[in-house]
């Protein structure tokens, strides 16, 4: 495989399909569970507010919920790490705990949380982002801590599993293997 540049392999293995574009819902945020909510509630003005003003959920190159596809890294900032509490699902970005938190203490806003995860996704994701970013802190938050994340050697996927969730797709374990073999190929170059 052709060692390409760190962000668009990294694009392919942690996208999900939807990298560097904007949702308007993901699970369980559904239009069909809004449409339904809105025609058995016509006058609900909290239903009226997001229908005339839809959570956007903008995803940087990498697939993350953070307006930042960290190409500037000279400043340091802030990581955040977590499941759907973090990552903010039916909430604005800027009503999120991470973002207002963010907002407090300064510094750039790195969002790396995937929703229905749990530590292991969010101790992986830091191991992959660590050397790339300029951490000044690290919050996580992870409110329910029966997920765990294993390896389908089958199906050649990391999966989140627990006791009330289904299997969560992460990615394939060759896309891994040649991202981690291109950051040792980078890190010699640079260390020469």
């Amino acid at each position: 495989m052709e060692v390409d540049n760190f962000n668009s392999y990294f694009k392919r293995i942690y996208s999900y399909g939807e990298a560097n574009s904007t949702l308007y819902f993901t699970p369980p945020d559904t239009r069909k569970l809004f449409e339904e909510n809105l025609s058995k509630h016509p006058d609900n003005e909290d239903l009226l507010h997001y229908k005339n003003n839809p959570i956007k959920y903008k995803l940087n190159d990498y697939g993350f919920r953070t307006p930042d596809n960290f190409d500037d890294t000279d400043g340091e900032g802030n990581v955040f790490l977590g499941c759907s509490h973090t990552f903010g699902i039916g909430h604005y970005l800027k009503n999120t705990w991470a973002w207002r938190l963010n907002q407090k203490i300064g510094g750039k806003f790195w969002n790396l949380s995937v929703p229905g995860t749990g530590i292991g996704t969010a101790a992986r994701l830091l191991g992959e982002f660590k050397n790339k970013l300029k951490i000044k802190n690290i919050f996580l938050y992870t409110p329910f801590c029966y997920r765990y994340e294993i390896f389908d050697g089958r199906k050649k996927l990391w999966l989140s599993v627990s006791p009330v969730n289904v299997f969560h797709y992460h990615f394939h374990q060759e896309q891994l293997v040649e991202y981690r073999k291109k950051v040792r190929l980078q890190t010699l170059v640079l260390n020469e």
